[in-house]
């Protein structure tokens, strides 16, 4: 495992090759192995031009990667991360989203911790939400294909051997949604996500053209169709939303004891 805590702390008068030479040694790799390790972690991290420089001389979004880079050196399974865009500025948050997806396909797994959601919506692939030390939700996020890891983006599809692809749909109403939801289950490729006060979303496992029947069935049907579009909710919208549902069930078990 490497880990990566929110107040990281570099030695600022190593080098960035001495700062990851000594993180590799403290890891335990032979000392034949200490070199090609600080060379290879340089070049994933965008620090071979840098190996020369103090800790203490690079910008905020480079000591990130530095920090990372001793993090990774040994080459772990598993990278847990507390904070990792904190104080970075927009450019560099960027950048260290796509560090975390080449890693990803390189194979690694990362455990990313944050307050500020919208910064996972690149890389994440599922979503585990916690509130006073219970866990609300934990679930998958839908197949985008980034660096072969997936986002949170239910405009785009996800397929596996077992059916065709399946992407989220919002259909808005003008009547209660919970009037339509029983007639949409029962629809040839429909499944329902969720239900809201005036829509629903459902995962939908047809072509346009069945997309287009089924708008047509539901606008005959008598359902007052007003919207259609793909989900493209984001992590800070799916957990806000999973706090209140979570909040909202604890409170009606507290009331029936």
């Amino acid at each position: 495992m490497g880990y990566l805590s929110d107040n990281f702390g570099l030695y600022s008068d190593l080098t960035v090759a001495q700062g990851l030479e000594y993180a590799a040694r403290s890891q335990g790799l032979a000392s034949g192995a200490v070199a090609q390790a600080v060379q290879s972690t340089a070049q994933r991290l965008g620090l071979s031009d840098k190996l020369g420089n103090l800790a203490s001389a690079l910008s905020r979004g480079q000591r990130q990667r530095l920090a990372i880079g001793q993090a990774i050196i040994h080459a772990p399974k598993v990278l847990l991360l507390d904070e990792p865009a904190s104080g970075l500025d927009p450019e560099a948050r960027s950048s260290l989203a796509q560090v975390f997806k080449a890693l990803q396909a390189q194979g690694m797994s990362l455990l990313v911790s944050s307050h500020i959601l919208a910064e996972l919506d690149e890389y994440s692939t599922h979503m585990l939400a916690l509130d006073r030390g219970r866990v609300l939700e934990h679930r998958a996020l839908s197949q985008n294909g980034f660096g072969g890891a997936s986002g949170f983006s239910g405009a785009s599809g996800f397929s596996d051997a077992s059916g065709p692809a399946e992407r989220l749909l919002r259909l808005e109403f003008i009547a209660p949604a919970h009037t339509v939801a029983p007639w949409l289950a029962l629809q040839t490729g429909v499944r329902l996500e969720r239900v809201e006060s005036d829509s629903v979303e459902i995962g939908f496992t047809g072509s346009a053209a069945a997309q287009a029947a089924l708008v047509r069935s539901c606008v005959a049907a008598g359902h007052a169709l007003t919207v259609i579009a793909p989900v493209t909710e984001n992590l800070q919208e799916s957990y806000l939303k999973s706090l209140r549902a979570g909040r909202a069930a604890q409170t009606s078990k507290e009331v029936s004891l």
